[in-house]
């Protein structure tokens, strides 16, 4: 193990961070823009990105678990959902944070010393292995919303978030 291992996987935990941020934006998106159909029909896409765009991801986190109550109240229970909701993208939150905030710091010494790359890789993988599902997860709720919202425009549309697939 090297400190060339080191970066290997702090580029892959933030690759899958910034894969869950961008899906999780993109749930937001696709949301805002069925559901507000009429808002959106003589906009451009534009005004929906930049609204969403500048949100953390706690915001869409939140974002998505507001959507969810909106979208479902009277058919599920939306604890449970938000639940869920917290369950697959809370950890990873709180994951990716270290990652960026904290790692480096923290291991600072590796560069001084081969002693703390063990260390430091077995917290990488660890991010890793919590960020990688979530991303996976939230890609293909953007792609079932894809294909879900598709028919939108004819009426034909309902909001789906399939929370049980990431168990």
């Amino acid at each position: 193990m090297t400190i060339d291992d080191v970066y290997r996987l702090f580029g892959e935990a933030s690759h899958w961070a910034s894969i869950l941020e961008e899906q999780l934006g993109n749930i937001c998106m696709l949301n805002e823009r069925v559901m507000n159909q009429d808002k959106y029909e003589h906009e451009s896409a534009k005004s929906i990105v930049e609204k969403f765009q500048k949100f953390t991801i706690g915001a869409l986190i939140t974002e998505i678990k507001k959507a969810l109550g909106k979208e479902l109240e009277s058919k599920v229970d939306t604890k449970e959902l938000e639940s869920k909701v917290d369950t697959i993208f809370r950890p990873a939150l709180e994951k990716r944070n270290r990652l960026i905030h904290g790692f480096f710091i923290d291991h600072h010494d590796i560069l001084k010393s081969y002693d703390g790359i063990p260390k430091a890789i077995a917290e990488l993988n660890e991010i890793k292995s919590i960020i990688f599902p979530a991303a996976d997860f939230a890609t293909k709720m953007c792609v079932e919303l894809t294909e879900l919202y598709s028919g939108a425009r004819n009426g034909a549309a309902q909001p789906i978030i399939p929370l049980d697939a990431a168990r």
